[in-house]
Formats: C-alpha cells, structure tokens, sequence
C-alpha cells in the first residue's frame, strides 16, 4: 500500500511540483500586491491628512456654523476656500502660493470623492442645499416688500420716530430701513426671549408684533424652508463624517492629526 502511494508520487512528481510552483506564486503575488498597496498609502497619508485638515474638517465646521445662522451661504467650495482664514499655527508650516493650493484643495477634493463613488451624491446633496437656500432668499424679498409696505403705511412709525431719541441718531428713512433690514433677526430673537436692539429697539415690541400679524404667512414659509435647510445642511455633514471616518480607518490616522488648520468661517486666507 505505502509502495503503491510512493509510486503514484512519483509519477505524478512534475503535476505535484507544477501545483506547489503556482501555489507560491499566488502567495508572492498577493503580498506583493499587500505591500505596493500599503506602499501606496504611506505616500498618499500625508496628503490625505492635508486635505482633512484643510477642507474636510473647515467644511464640516462651516456646516455646522450655517445651522445657527438666520440666513445662508451658497456652498460652493472654491469660494468658500478663498473666504477663509489660515489658523495662526498654521502660519510658520504653510509655505505653498495660496491661490494655487485653493485650486489643488478643490481638485483634490473632487478628485477623492470620485475614488470614494461619493462624488454624485455630494454633487446632489449641494444642489438641493444650494436650491433651497436660494428658494429661502426670494421669500426673504417678499417679506423685504410686505415690511416695506406695511412700515409705510403705519401711522406708528413717524410717531415713534419723533417721541424717542431715534430722531437723534436716525434720519427717518434709515430708521425705517433698518427697521425693515432687521426685522427677521430681531423675530428671532423674540422667539429667543432676547431684547429688542438697533431701531426696534425705539419701536418696541408692539410694532414688531404688528408686522409679524401683518407678514405672518409668509414667515411661516420662510420657518418651513429653514427646517428643510437644515436638514440638508445636516445630510451634508453626515456624508462628510462617512468620509472622515473611511480615511482614518484606511489610513490609520488619529484624531490629533485631524485637527483643522484653516477656518472657512471669516476673513479670507489669501488676503496679505
């Protein structure tokens, strides 16, 4: 039995040695394969934590910040780049011509969505936020119009304006102005609980309860755009941290390495 076994062997020595050859040739290829992989993301680290710091994090946070806002920004990468401001540690390491690291920013950017098959869902959920927004602006100029009439046509208003000291630091068609130009905010802030300040302060809040019964539809409207610019602002954030996660798992990067070095929110990093 053992002799028969022996003999098969034998025979079939070149089949066996073939069979061994391609085993450890599919072994060597697959870590091979392992090691450029891994090559490859040791190069590709530092300029995937550049682009967290850079943009990911700053436009998540730019996110964040539009949620506590009365009114919105357009998103629009490009743009918002050249509005924001480098971090003052970051100053003595940053040593590449800004203009041009804001295109390479947008173009890595875009380019990483597209390796991640994020790319149209990102493209979609700034569209909708983008239309929305834009939708929420326009019902800001109607309610700009029905103030503007209502203010007009209130025997209140010149009353007001001539009985406290708004004539001191107004003329009659800035305090109307501003009464207009800041209604929404000051809505708000009743909402809130907080003062009255620039010049409703002056008209106080029986006026500011008159306008709102006079545009009430219309606030309603612009209450309603504001919830669903806020859920998209918080879809957009949601998919930026998928993103975020992915690239600290696949690049084994640590939080400290994730900390932003430029602010989007402010004066722009390219000014001198």
């Amino acid at each position: 039995m053992v002799e028969d076994i022996i003999e098969i062997i034998n025979r079939n020595a070149g089949f066996f040695s073939f069979i061994a050859s391609v085993v450890m040739a599919m072994i060597v290829y697959y870590f091979n394969r392992k090691m450029l992989q891994l090559d490859k993301k040791d190069r590709e680290r530092p300029r995937i934590i550049e682009l967290l710091r850079f943009c990911v994090i700053p436009l998540r946070e730019w996110l964040d910040y539009q949620k506590s806002k009365y009114d919105f920004e357009e998103l629009d990468l490009g743009k918002l780049l050249k509005t924001g401001k480098l971090k003052t540690e970051t100053l003595g390491i940053f040593e590449r011509p800004l203009r041009l690291y804001q295109e390479l920013l947008t173009t890595d950017f875009n380019s990483l969505l597209e390796r991640l098959r994020y790319k149209s869902e990102w493209d979609r959920k700034v569209q909708d936020y983008n239309k929305l927004k834009s939708d929420f602006d326009q019902k800001k100029k109607v309610l700009t119009e029905k103030l503007e009439k209502f203010l007009d046509e209130s025997p209140d208003v010149k009353r007001i304006y001539y009985e406290t000291k708004a004539s001191e630091i107004y003329s009659f068609e800035s305090f109307k102005r501003d009464l207009v130009d800041s209604f929404y905010d000051e809505y708000r802030h009743s909402l809130l609980g907080i003062e009255l300040g620039g010049a409703w302060s002056f008209a106080g809040r029986q006026l500011l309860d008159q306008a709102k019964s006079n545009v009430e539809p219309i606030i309603e409207e612009i209450e309603e755009l504001r919830g669903k610019i806020n859920n998209a602002l918080e879809s957009l954030a949601s998919l930026l941290e998928r993103i975020r996660k992915r690239l600290e798992k696949e690049y084994n990067i640590t939080l400290s390495e994730q900390a932003p070095l430029i602010s989007i929110i402010g004066e722009s990093f390219l000014r001198k």
